[in-house]
């Protein structure tokens, strides 16, 4: 499944834009986690560390008018390089069964594949 060519591009799907994550998108989503993860607590799982030290390998995806609809953490092991970590995906409620989920863990395959990773955690 790990086939693809690496970008370090956007992509758009499902009329949403996939792109790295970044620091400052850390509230955007941490405002919402718990809500979206239908009123559980959540939030205390996802530490601000993924969107400082892990943009390359972590992903948001926005609607056209740049509202977050979706969101992807992962990083590469540092005790097994060969198998990349996906620590938390989710989608807005609202955007269910859209593609946007899908989406999300394409672009991180993309990202990871090469180095000899062909395994997902």
């Amino acid at each position: 499944m790990l086939a693809r060519t690496r970008t370090s591009q956007p992509t758009t799907s499902s009329g949403a834009t996939i792109r790295h994550a970044k620091s400052s998108d850390y509230g955007r989503v941490i405002g919402r986690i718990n809500v979206w993860w239908g009123g559980r607590e959540m939030a205390p799982v996802l530490p601000r560390l993924f969107f400082l030290h892990f943009e390359g390998t972590s992903f948001v995806a926005e609607d056209d008018a740049g509202d977050l609809v979706g969101f992807l953490c992962g990083f590469l092991s540092q005790t097994d390089p060969t198998e990349p970590y996906i620590h938390f995906v989710c989608v807005s409620p609202d955007h269910r069964g859209e593609g946007f989920g899908r989406t999300l863990y394409e672009r991180f395959f993309d990202e990871v594949r090469g180095g000899g990773r062909s395994v997902v955690r």
